[in-house]
């Protein structure tokens, strides 16, 4: 039937001390299951170690926190056969499968000929430090699968990717407004990010303002891209492997991807709190990046934050970063600047003792030669993501989102 939980922040959990693997809850064909703020840890099932949504069954979660769950079999979390699963403003962290497919989610549709297509939706949501034995460290999707202003990171597989597809039909995956960032394959030929399963009409996937970004070994592999405005980034062997591409106004730092420019500058390489409900890479002044995505397909960046046209490319919109410029001083007490940039010119010296400069910076920190630090005296470079949060709206929307998850 029709069941709704209002968790307020209350945890669901296994005894880890009981002698039976079981899961938190079935849902079966005719169920509709939603959890909102709920924790839901420690549970173990063959399939869906957390929920086991079947042949037609419904479950939406909303501000919940699914983490530390295990599968024998595949979806370390939930495991979804012919069913629809929708997730918004949450985070799987931790869970594993020790099988074949869907570190945290294994979405997969029905057999046969006019059979029920499974739904996966996943929105301003987190995904981290989830395992897979096979294929799909954070989802493996074999149905209709969309993501937006979300982000995937430390996920890993033994053969391949944080995200796994294989669509029913071309064009019935797409990712929006999202960072899959540090994410990792064991097997040499796999990529970390994104890969299909060597069926070209299998896989056709959308991606649109998306940042992939420090992957291993590679970013994506097998897999039909029709991409807009994306950036491919800091893999650690290549962006790309067997992948064809359509699309335009997209970038990387690599050659590996066909006709993406190798252009890419100005992207910082560490994931951070930029704003909103998500951890993001941020574009830096400079960046060609910035106003060149040459068309506003989305509202929004992954923050929330205003898209300004020409927008730019990736998931983050730039919005100006103030820069403090230091210069012509010496430092012998403690003292701390706080700026979204920060760039310490060739005249000043922290002395000893007791001379202690503190820099707070949401972007990056620059210093030009002749800056120096003497004996007794300390430097301390700090980042603070919320620093670059310099429009009104950006920062009341953050606060918004987090009072809401937080039921205030």
């Amino acid at each position: 039937s029709e069941i709704r939980l209002e968790g307020r922040n209350h945890t669901i959990t296994r005894d880890p001390a009981a002698l039976f693997d079981f899961r938190h809850f079935y849902v079966s064909p005719t169920g509709d299951l939603t959890l909102d703020r709920v924790t839901l840890t420690g549970g173990r099932g063959s399939t869906g170690g957390s929920i086991n949504v079947f042949d037609g069954g419904m479950v939406t979660l909303t501000n919940t926190t699914v983490v530390d769950n295990q599968a024998t079999l595949s979806g370390g979390a939930i495991y979804s056969f012919a069913s629809q699963v929708k997730v918004y403003r949450s985070t799987f962290s931790g869970n594993e499968s020790g099988g074949a497919f869907g570190g945290a989610i294994r979405s997969v549709s029905g057999l046969g000929p006019g059979a029920v297509v499974a739904d996966l939706l996943v929105d301003e949501s987190l995904f981290e430090q989830n395992h897979v034995g096979d294929f799909g460290g954070a989802i493996a999707s074999y149905g209709s699968l969309t993501i937006s202003n979300s982000t995937f990171t430390g996920n890993s597989a033994e053969t391949g990717s944080a995200i796994q597809i294989a669509s029913q039909s071309p064009g019935a995956a797409a990712i929006s407004n999202t960072t899959i960032s540090g994410n990792s394959a064991v097997v040499g030929a796999s990529p970390g990010a994104l890969q299909g399963d060597g069926f070209s009409f299998l896989n056709e996937l959308a991606l649109t303002h998306v940042t992939i970004s420090g992957n291993s070994p590679y970013g994506l592999a097998d897999v039909d891209l029709n991409i807009n405005g994306s950036i491919l980034a800091y893999s650690t062997v290549d962006n790309c492997h067997d992948v064809t591409v359509s699309g335009v106004n997209n970038l990387a730092d690599d050659a590996t991807c066909p006709s993406i420019p190798d252009a890419l500058s100005g992207l910082l390489p560490f994931l951070t709190d930029n704003g909103g409900l998500t951890p993001t890479h941020a574009l830096v002044a400079g960046s060609i990046a910035i106003d060149t995505a040459g068309f506003c397909a989305l509202a929004s960046d992954q923050r929330g934050a205003p898209r300004v046209g020409p927008c730019d490319i990736g998931a983050f919109e730039y919005l100006g970063c103030p820069e403090l410029v230091l210069d012509n001083d010496v430092i012998a007490v403690a003292e701390t600047y706080e700026e979204c940039a920060i760039s310490v010119g060739p005249m000043l010296s922290v002395v000893g003792p007791g001379g202690d400069l503190i820099l707070r910076t949401g972007t990056v920190a620059t210093f030009a030669d002749g800056f120096s630090v003497e004996d007794g005296a300390s430097l301390t470079v700090e980042h603070d993501g919320s620093l670059q949060m310099v429009l009104p709206e950006l920062i009341e929307a953050d606060r918004a989102r987090r009072r809401a998850r937080r039921g205030d």
